[in-house]
């Protein structure tokens, strides 16, 4: 039988309307021009061990993006997902994102994240990985 495994992600990072640039390159154009966003998100995982087997795994996401510099009011994820745990290199993982936002004026934008997970020890320490680092986010729109 599948499990089923769904959890709330909320995330802040900074935001660059550089859509080909490194995650790094993003972060740091949105920190010189102070341009952040958060986004809360619901992540449902139709079966975790598929999902664990699969390294092109995807789990559909849900929520809300807060970023004052594209527009004033909440913009709904109308789809998006995220890619959890993928490798990027020895001891880092990346937890992607791809959101296609929608504002209450109809206009759309689509951001793209990442989260580096990096593992700091030997002990099993994923919680207190994914809460310190941080990627950075490009966004698109229309």
């Amino acid at each position: 039988m599948p499990v089923d495994v769904r959890f709330t992600e909320t995330m802040w990072g900074w935001l660059s309307p550089v859509v080909d640039a490194s995650h790094e390159e993003a972060a740091s154009v949105g920190r010189k021009a102070q341009q952040g966003a958060s986004f809360t998100l619901v992540v449902v995982t139709p079966d975790a061990q598929a999902m664990a087997l699969d390294p092109n795994h995807r789990n559909p996401a849900f929520g809300l993006v807060e970023c004052p510099s594209l527009h004033e009011f909440p913009l709904r994820v109308e789809a998006g997902h995220l890619d959890l745990f993928v490798d990027a290199a020895p001891g880092v993982v990346h937890m992607r994102y791809q959101l296609a936002l929608l504002a209450e004026d109809g206009a759309r934008y689509t951001l793209r994240g990442i989260k580096a997970v990096v593992h700091r020890s030997w002990f099993p320490t994923s919680l207190t990985d994914t809460t310190i680092e941080a990627g950075a986010s490009r966004v698109s729109g229309s």
